[in-house]
């Protein structure tokens, strides 16, 4: 396995290898001296890893799907598939991973624009948890792309 990030309250995130023959990744979350699996968004291989963790205890990564992988934001016990929270963007945008989430819960990640590798920054807005500034319950708001060059 490999350990990946920690909060200021002492929560951390990491992958854990359950099969090399079959590349099986399980994401865990440490709380409390407990190792939790929160999950995958299905597929034929489990896989899922955990990259980042806020101070809100939002945990973001990569997870096998049936039609592949994608990004993925976990809180509460729900693992969210980032694709599918998308308000607006490009309708070629393909997020393939999610790395890193700040206290706003902004997400720095990966996807596929046009066909062209690209960095983005998503803010989502989760029914039922506010975020600050926003009084919508919009699914995901505000895509700023960025070209690899």
């Amino acid at each position: 396995g490999a350990a990946n990030a920690v909060n200021d309250s002492g929560r951390g995130v990491d992958t854990v290898e359950h099969n090399l023959a079959t590349a099986s990744f399980a994401a865990m979350l440490w709380q409390s001296g407990l190792m939790i699996d929160i999950g995958n968004l299905g597929g034929p291989v489990p896989y899922a890893t955990a990259s980042d963790i806020n101070s809100r205890g939002q945990v973001v990564g990569t997870s096998g799907t049936a039609y592949g992988r994608t990004g993925y934001m976990w809180q509460n016990g729900v693992m969210y598939d980032l694709r599918s929270l998308m308000l607006e963007g490009p309708d070629s945008l393909e997020i393939t991973a999610a790395s890193s989430i700040n206290d706003s819960g902004q997400i720095a990640a990966a996807a596929i624009i046009n066909g062209v590798q690209t960095a983005v920054l998503l803010t989502p807005i989760i029914p039922g948890v506010p975020a600050p500034g926003v009084l919508s319950l919009l699914a995901m708001a505000g895509i700023v792309a960025f070209r690899r060059g």
